[in-house]
């Protein structure tokens, strides 16, 4: 029984410090950006470890694609993209970081708007070849199989995906095509200056998106959005009144709407608040003179009230990033 017990003991040392060289070991920023040189425009992959602050270039690819998007998958070390196919229609790349080998996923998308690499799936913000409006959608790693979780709903139109990583939920804001399109009308019969937005909800979902929970809805125009980690009445949002209103960003807390001052910086997009849950990140440009767009990842603190930068590249635009463990 002594001899068991020993073995017992030593099994379980060995499976606590057994860990694989992949093991991610700390939250981490995937980031996108985007860079022009005499070879033409390329899409960088940047792993920022956000408990060193350390950051690392890992891969980069031309860019071809409507949008620029990517995220790292660290622990398997895969670069998930996308890029344009023949037909001129955007598509879900995998780039394996240990083989190089570059293999194309899908083929009947149009376009992609977001994508959070998990453990056995992919969940993807994207337009189905035919659709009008960008729904979610999940690819199944093992299958390798994709699937739109509403197919027949061709109103509904997603306008904004947030990843909680710690407790693997899903948030997303959603619009209707019908709403929106008749605003648009009445604007151009009216001849007026701006517009009025449709309805945005927003919605909390499991990992597998069965599990919906609708958390907030605004007659505001819903730029984006950053859920507290687990927690439903709090959030931190980007909108205005009107379509063509200048965003500003609130504190939103259950029927309370507290304005945070971020004069100075403009384009505010890619809200996520920090695991330590002390503020949140958000990219923006500022005023500083530059010889292209360009725009940083800051952070402001709640307390403290102040913005801080956290990540710039010279020459680069950040298109999108977000928070991984």
């Amino acid at each position: 029984m002594r001899y068991f017990t020993i073995f017992l003991l030593i099994l379980s040392i060995f499976n606590l410090s057994g860990c694989t060289g992949n093991e991610v070991k700390s939250p981490y920023l995937s980031i996108t950006y985007s860079e022009a040189n005499k070879q033409g425009i390329f899409i960088h992959f940047v792993d920022f470890d956000l408990t060193t602050g350390k950051w690392k270039d890992i891969a980069h690819v031309p860019m071809t694609a409507q949008y620029s998007l990517g995220a790292i998958d660290k622990k398997n070390q895969i670069v998930y993209y996308s890029e344009r196919d023949s037909t001129g229609s955007d598509q879900l790349v995998k780039l394996d970081l240990k083989t190089k080998k570059k293999e194309k996923l899908t083929n009947d998308l149009y376009s992609l708007s977001y994508l959070v690499p998990l453990e056995e799936r992919i969940i993807l913000g994207a337009t189905k070849k035919g659709h009008h409006n960008t729904q979610l959608a999940t690819y199944d790693i093992k299958s390798k199989k994709l699937y739109f979780w509403n197919e027949n709903d061709f109103d509904n139109s997603l306008e904004t995906l947030s990843y909680d990583p710690f407790h693997q939920q899903i948030y997303a804001s959603f619009f209707s095509e019908k709403e929106r399109n008749k605003n648009d009308e009445i604007r151009y019969k009216r001849q007026t200056p701006d517009v009025i937005p449709p309805t945005y909800q927003v919605f909390k979902y499991d990992k597998t998106g069965t599990d919906m929970k609708k958390i907030y809805e605004t007659k505001e125009k819903l730029h984006t959005f950053a859920p507290f980690y687990n927690q439903s009445d709090f959030m931190v949002i980007a909108s205005s009144p009107t379509v063509f209103k200048q965003k500003k960003v609130y504190a939103l807390e259950k029927d309370k709407k507290t304005f945070i001052d971020l004069k100075g910086y403009g384009a505010i997009d890619n809200l996520y608040y920090s695991p330590d849950k002390k503020g949140f990140y958000f990219t923006a440009e500022t005023n500083e003179n530059t010889t292209a767009p360009q725009n940083a990842l800051y952070f402001y603190d709640f307390n403290q009230k102040q913005v801080k930068k956290i990540f710039e590249h010279s020459g680069a635009y950040i298109n999108n990033y977000l928070i991984l463990n």
